[in-house]
This record gives structure tokens, C-alpha cells and sequence, in this order.
């Protein structure tokens, strides 16, 4: 209990008191960044999105930035409620690169700033696993060509009938 005790040089008052509980931090949630890359499936747009998603830190005590080469850009951040075993708010920040300086460029880095104590971590393009794009367009291009055979099909035989 916390009590305020007040003087005017004749009479002390003394409050009613403020109980005050005091809790150790939850240890259980783990701090993590996790670093995610999405390619534009816009033909006309060469542009790659990184994503910093930052989970454990308290959102109003972050500050985060992206060192893409030797450059430093602040991205955009937003901070996302999302709920499972435990609900907890994410702090995800985001940053658009080319295409060809994403492929070239070296190191992404995230830099997560918690009242001066540094975490970062890094993604490189060769990072990226690009072996599950070549079989979901393979079926793709075998439907188109299936399709276009049985419709060719019909037509001739459409035409002899």
C-alpha cells in the first residue's frame, strides 16, 4: 500500500491509500522476427515485398527499419491482432524492392530497435525456396493444352458430322 501524506505546517492528512500489484513479466511469450518475400503476380510489375513480422515486443516500444544493401529504408508498419493459443498483437512492417535488386542486391535486413537494445535478422533471395513455381505451372500449362486439344477435337469432328 502507497499512502499520501500531505501538510499545510498545522495538520497532517494522510490518504485513503492505493494498493499497487506488481507482476513479473510474461515470460511465455517468445520474442521473434520472421521474414517473409512475396513476388508481384502482376506481369507489368517487377517488384518484390518483404515482410518483417515481429511478435513478443510491445508495439508502442518498437521502432523498425530495413537495411536493404547498404541503404536504410523505414517501410510501413502495421500492427495486427491476431489470436490462437494465445492472443497477441504483432507489430509486421513492410518494404518493396525490385525485382532485380532483390535477386542481386545481397542481404535484406530487418533491424528492430526496443529502447536501444538492437535485433535484426537477415534474408537473402537464395533464402527463398523458387522449386514450388515450376510444378504449379507445369499442371497449368497441361490443363491449357488438354483444354485447347478437346476443343480443337470437337470443332473437326463438329464439322464432319
Amino acid at each position: 500500500m502507497y499512502y499520501c501524506i500531505a501538510t499545510d505546517r498545522e495538520h497532517m492528512y494522510l490518504g485513503n491509500g492505493t494498493a499497487v500489484t506488481v507482476q513479473a513479466a510474461d515470460t511465455t511469450v517468445m520474442q521473434s522476427i520472421d521474414l517473409m518475400a512475396f513476388a508481384s503476380s502482376n506481369n507489368h510489375d517487377s517488384t518484390v515485398t518483404l515482410q518483417c513480422k515481429i511478435g513478443g515486443f510491445t508495439p508502442s516500444h518498437v521502432s523498425v527499419h530495413w537495411l536493404i544493401g547498404s541503404r536504410k529504408e523505414n517501410g510501413q508498419t502495421m500492427f495486427v491482432w491476431e489470436e490462437g493459443e494465445e492472443k497477441s498483437v504483432k507489430t509486421h512492417n513492410y518494404i518493396t524492392v525490385s525485382t532485380e535488386e532483390w535477386r542481386t542486391g545481397g542481404a535484406c535486413t530487418c533491424v528492430v530497435n526496443l529502447g536501444g537494445r538492437m535485433f535484426n535478422k537477415t534474408l537473402h533471395y537464395y533464402d527463398i525456396q523458387d522449386t514450388c513455381y515450376p510444378f504449379i505451372r507445369v499442371p497449368r500449362i497441361f490443363a491449357f493444352v488438354a483444354a485447347l486439344l478437346f476443343f480443337m477435337t470437337l470443332f473437326i469432328l463438329g464439322g464432319r458430322l
